[in-house]
């Protein structure tokens, strides 16, 4: 059974940039038109999407910052609305049944959309959430503890969120979709910039906690390990259209890789990256930053004989003084497939 269905989703922002006159003064007498001029510009966040999400399974909608990750959440929660095109959310049209659309639906997203109130304490916020929701007051305070005791939160309740850590603050903000049991949470980049012990602690609640309690998820990411670990289908969204929908697996069978170089090396810039990409002839380059003070990068090389082009990328290296700490061949991920259809470049 389809949870979420969407049909041609496009949702367009308009972009007004005003600018002034070189000579005002001059253009007084021919109106305030001639002072200011108003450069439109329209944006296409997301760009007639269509996907179907089955009960039960971790959806993950996979692409870089700026791809229309946030946008297609919030068109799903009915935040915002559509230009054209709509979803069924268990089969409540976002559009003609906004409110039966929006109760099937929870969020749990990072603090940049979702705010919390810095005055109340953790176990206040919750209270609060939990009645925007419509929870029955009878239930308010029970719900609110249980979820503590989920997230280890408990002998925190009295604190305030900013005496949290960012990793607990995550973790609250994760509490905001657990309060009311809806058959579809949205998870909005739940790991991001946290240390690698939190993430990994968030990871295993959302596969195992928030998985037995029978939800539909629809996780949102640009961590192609994490949505490689954990979902069960992926969507590739590049500049707000759907590139791809499938399986992991059958993602990286479907570009055809069989082996991909990965080189960790330091003293690189991007343009040296983009030059060696047209020196040594290969297929496409993507990148990821370890540390850009001292240029420390790792490489993802996709080309058509990735054995005989490895000499050619180390000597144009070595010419350019780019210093080598490994080079070896590695079997396909999810963040090659991503490479290969999106065209490489930086992997934020």
């Amino acid at each position: 059974m389809n949870i979420v269905e969407t049909f041609e989703l496009t949702k367009i922002f308009e972009k007004a940039e005003i600018r002034r006159a070189r000579n005002p003064l001059d253009s007084l007498k021919r109106g305030l038109g001639a002072i200011f001029k108003i450069k439109r510009e329209y944006i296409t966040a997301v760009d007639h999407v269509s996907i179907r999400v089955n009960e039960g399974e971790i959806f993950g909608i996979l692409g870089p910052n700026g791809a229309g990750k946030t946008t297609f959440l919030k068109l799903l929660a009915t935040i915002l609305l559509p230009d054209s095109g709509t979803a069924l959310i268990n089969g409540h049209d976002i559009i003609t049944d906004t409110e039966g659309a929006k109760g099937c639906v929870s969020i749990a997203a990072t603090g940049t959309w979702i705010r919390l109130f810095w005055l109340l304490s953790v176990r206040e916020n919750l209270q609060y959430f939990a009645t925007l929701q419509a929870l029955p007051s009878r239930l308010v305070k029970q719900r609110v503890e249980e979820v503590l005791q989920l997230l280890k939160l408990e002998e925190r309740g009295d604190d305030l969120p900013g005496d949290l850590s960012s990793g607990m603050r995550q973790k609250l903000c994760l509490s905001l979709g657990l309060l009311v049991k809806t058959p579809l949470v949205l998870l909005d980049e739940p790991t991001v910039g946290l240390d690698p012990l939190v993430t990994r602690d968030i990871r295993a609640f959302i596969r195992q906690t928030m998985c037995e309690r029978g939800q539909t998820i629809i996780l949102s990411t640009h961590d192609v390990y994490e949505a490689e670990e954990l979902c069960d289908r992926v969507a590739i969204l590049d500049h707000g259209r759907l590139i791809a929908c499938d399986t992991p697996k059958k993602l990286k069978k479907m570009v055809g890789l069989k082996t991909v170089l990965e080189i960790k090396a330091v003293n690189l810039s991007p343009a040296i990256i983009k030059d060696m990409s047209k020196s040594c002839n290969v297929e496409k380059v993507g990148y990821t930053w370890a540390d850009k003070t001292i240029g420390k990068v790792v490489l993802k090389v996709h080309s058509h004989d990735v054995e005989k082009d490895l000499p050619m990328i180390l000597k144009y290296f070595e010419k350019h003084y780019v210093k080598v700490a490994e080079a070896k061949y590695s079997e396909p991920t999810l963040e090659d497939v991503f490479i290969k259809l999106t065209g490489g470049g930086e992997i934020e």
